[in-house]
């Protein structure tokens, strides 16, 4: 069971990182919303939610005995986990050696707010904290925490779902 949700989790999160990385490095130059959405989508529920279900299903079918919802939903959340874990080594990586991909986009999301804020004639004080703000969230340890956080409740959320849809059993003692 183990070896096979790390391989999973694996597995699915290159396809995650893969994506987030396609996503950082075609953010600044694309103005293309869709193409925005879809990365964020797929890299963040899409691709997640199908791993999930295709590790479960796995489960059920060579473990039948022991699918139960608790621990199918367990299992889910460090399948999630191990998923956001590898998004965020990506971004590791983009920071340590491609520094220049997280400047442009930090400096693509600051010219936005400054404009944003022009046109509503916010004052100084909020432009440079929501300034701060943005530097902040592209940070290595603002995306892992991210990253983590949003990796445990997909999991959550997902595993929930998915092992009450292929009626899992529900322990009563």
């Amino acid at each position: 069971m183990n070896k096979k949700l790390l391989i999973y989790g694996l597995a699915f999160g290159s396809a995650a990182a893969a994506l987030s990385y396609m996503y950082l490095s075609l953010s600044v130059y694309t103005k293309s919303s869709g193409l925005q959405f879809f990365f964020v989508f797929s890299e963040a529920l899409l691709i997640p939610g199908i791993g999930i279900f295709l590790f479960l299903k796995s489960f059920k079918q060579s473990h039948l005995n022991e699918f139960t919802l608790g621990r199918a939903v367990f299992m889910s959340f460090i399948l999630s986990v191990i998923i956001a874990s590898a998004v965020s080594l990506v971004y590791s990586y983009i920071i340590q050696f491609k520094p220049e991909l997280i400047a442009k986009i930090v400096d693509y999301k600051n010219n936005l707010i400054a404009t944003s804020a022009k046109k509503l004639n916010k004052p100084q004080v909020e432009i440079d904290k929501a300034l701060k703000n943005i530097t902040f969230a592209h940070s290595s340890r603002a995306q892992f925490m991210n990253q983590l956080f949003l990796g445990a409740s997909r999991g959550l959320f997902f595993g929930a779902i998915i092992a009450y849809l292929m009626k899992a059993k529900v322990n009563k003692d």
